[in-house]
């Protein structure tokens, strides 16, 4: 049986179970029943390239969504939907039945993008990521102008979408790009990603003046009120070290993970590091006032990245990202090597020490670039494979048909077993960059595909063209 005729067999069996919607196509047969459905999936951007590069979920169901897009005219009922410059950046809201409530863009007449986005209790939203626009369409920086050629930036916006609060650039005179975002309970923001630091490069209060050598990027993480830094806490070494994901915790603690090359945090002295291989993971936590307490290194002998983190009331960190080290994971339901580059995903206490360690992924090449929690402490991780072998299980989407897929899977509080995985995607390229849950049973997955045949059900289901669409999908449990 051809792939076409196949794929066409199992669509005609999903709806006759009465699935709502689906993301590409789930075995069908004697297998345990399947716990979770796709209701409905969207395209988000227009003609030319565009990507979710975050998400986040509020306790309503709405989904809120930033990225990049180079696609003019497809932005409704936002406070800028006229395009700025070669890429913008932008803000979706999704509502939990996959209509569109506004979309805006983002930025000013040069390159901007969206990395990551938070809902404040409000109804705020805020993203964070980078611009190289002097100046945005619609807003003024109430932090310090511009100040290198690219500069991270935070932007708060009103909930119906119509009015920027405040933007802020947050950088020295050379150039950082802002990865992470979360806020704490009174809604102060809080920011991670690199720069090249000042010097003397420890802890500031307002952009000072970068340094004059070339120098490999370091961490920085950002506390900003009402728009304007409140303190900046550089971290790292001599070699590369990146910040890409931030939380904090129930007493004000803040957390950051990323990736460090430096045996050495010769930027902060008294830390000490304990380097396990070429390229390690991270998990710092500084006070609520930014001072670096300590650092945690995760992984092996080899390259280990973590590209997200998401932190619970108590100071746990769940970070996910990558791995070739061997022999270092346990506790996890996977904690053998299965590819050249597998997927994993980690749990750090507060104090820096393991709880457990998990491989996620297949035979081949697995990358995952998003972590969520919901209520009960359950872990939700999204990414892009390659893998083809049947790892993944009780899933909507158990097959394998394009060149990459996006995935998600559900890992139990504890690491020990996977709930349930997915494929996300159709029959091309297909990447996830984003994973949330609405604690009702929804969860959220985004990023982009070039895939015109797998998205039906929510406000845009017809493939609008361009090397890459971005895209949200909605799972029921």
């Amino acid at each position: 049986m051809n792939r076409t005729l196949l794929r066409v067999c199992r669509i005609l069996a999903l709806g006759a179970l009465g699935l709502l919607a689906l993301t590409g196509c789930a075995l069908i047969g004697k297998g345990p029943r399947q716990p979770a459905a796709v209701e409905w999936s969207a395209w988000i951007g227009g003609g030319d390239e565009d990507a979710v590069n975050g998400l986040a979920v509020d306790g309503d169901g709405y989904c809120y969504l930033t990225g990049r897009t180079r696609s003019p005219g497809w932005t409704e009922r936002g406070l800028d939907t006229s395009f700025n410059g070669d890429q913008d950046g932008f803000v979706a809201k999704v509502a939990k039945d996959g209509s569109l409530v506004w979309s805006t863009y983002l930025g000013g007449d040069a390159d901007d993008s969206g990395s990551g986005v938070a809902v404040g209790s409000d109804g705020t939203v805020y993203v964070v990521g980078e611009t190289k626009s002097l100046e945005w369409a619609g807003a003024s920086h109430t932090e310090t102008a511009h100040h290198g050629k690219t500069d991270a930036f935070v932007a708060a916006i009103s909930g119906d979408g119509q009015k920027m609060l405040w933007s802020a650039c947050v950088g020295t005179d050379d150039d950082e790009v802002g990865y992470g975002i979360c806020l704490d309970e009174n809604n102060a923001v809080f920011i991670t990603g690199s720069t090249k630091p000042p010097t003397p490069p420890s802890t500031y209060d307002a952009p000072q003046t970068g340094r004059t050598q070339r120098v490999p990027p370091n961490v920085f993480v950002s506390k900003i009120e009402e728009g304007r830094i409140a303190w900046t806490t550089f971290m790292g070494g001599d070699k590369e070290d990146v910040g890409r994901g931030v939380g904090v915790d129930a007493k004000g603690n803040v957390y950051a993970a990323g990736w460090t090359d430096s045996p050495a945090w010769t930027l902060n002295e008294g830390i000490a590091l304990e380097h396990h291989g070429a390229r390690d993971a991270f998990v710092a936590r500084l006070s609520s006032s930014g001072k670096l307490v300590q650092v945690a290194c995760v992984g092996g002998e080899a390259m280990d990245m973590a590209y997200c983190l998401a932190v619970d009331p108590e100071g746990y960190s769940h970070v996910a990202g990558r791995t070739n080290s061997k022999g270092w994971l346990s506790g996890g339901f996977d904690t053998e090597q299965n590819g050249p580059w597998d997927a994993m995903a980690a749990k750090i206490s507060p104090s820096g020490a393991t709880v457990w360690s998990t491989c996620v992924g297949g035979k081949s090449i697995d990358l995952a670039r998003a972590v969520s929690l919901d209520r009960q402490g359950n872990v939700y991780v999204g990414g892009v494979t390659k893998s083809s072998d049947p790892w993944l299980l009780r899933g909507p989407d158990l097959v394998y048909d394009g060149d990459l897929e996006g995935f998600v899977v559900k890992v139990a509080a504890n690491g020990s077993k996977m709930i349930w995985g997915s494929y996300v995607g159709g029959s091309d390229q297909d990447l996830g960059y984003g994973v949330g849950t609405d604690n009702r049973g929804g969860v959220y997955v985004g990023g982009m595909s070039q895939d015109s045949d797998w998205i039906r059900g929510g406000f845009d289901s017809t493939y609008n063209g361009g090397r890459f669409d971005g895209y949200v999908a909605r799972i029921r449990e």
